[in-house]
């Protein structure tokens, strides 16, 4: 039992080593104010949680499983993954750093004017999953609850006001 015992010491031991040596320290740039940057990986950890929600109802000023708004949607996801975001559209589209659209990634919110065709305001926004350009797809509360719509649906399209990236 005592040579067992030794060979388990040993094993751990190497193990503890290797672990040590294969860490890696975190960067100045992957930190800001003790918070680590989400990176791409989070990101899409982000929206694979925000797709548990799909069929979800929609509610307007909702932001749970028991019904969302577009708004309250985005904000619920991102607090779930360690982010504070601002509670209305309006405001979130402030947040972050404006992307092109091309530039698109998993994990950025995208943001649209209203319905009525006067309206300047943002009045809508959602997640991007997808996709560059005019092929985005976005996860977002809408009319008939949690759903994934396209950019290049005329609806969109017409609405589109611009990407945010938010990561921290």
């Amino acid at each position: 039992m005592g040579k067992c015992c030794s060979y388990i010491v040993l094993l751990m031991s190497v193990l503890f080593f290797v672990a040590c040596r294969t860490a890696r320290p975190v960067s100045k740039e992957e930190t800001h104010n003790g918070v680590t940057k989400l990176r791409s990986r989070h990101m899409k950890r982000l929206v694979e949680f925000a797709a548990l929600q799909l069929n979800a109802p929609y509610k307007w000023g909702g932001s749970s499983p028991k019904g969302f708004d577009c708004s309250g949607f985005t904000w619920y996801c991102f607090n779930h993954s360690g982010l504070t975001l601002p509670r209305t559209a309006l405001e979130q589209s402030t947040s972050g750093k404006k992307v092109r659209g091309r530039k698109a990634k998993t994990g950025d919110l995208i943001f649209f004017k209203g319905p009525d065709h006067q309206q300047k305001k943002v009045a809508h926004v959602g997640i991007v999953v997808s996709g560059r350009k005019q092929n985005i797809k976005f996860i977002h509360a809408g009319s008939k609850g949690i759903t994934i719509s396209m950019l290049r649906e005329d609806y969109f399209r017409k609405r589109f006001k611009g990407i945010r990236r938010v990561r921290r």
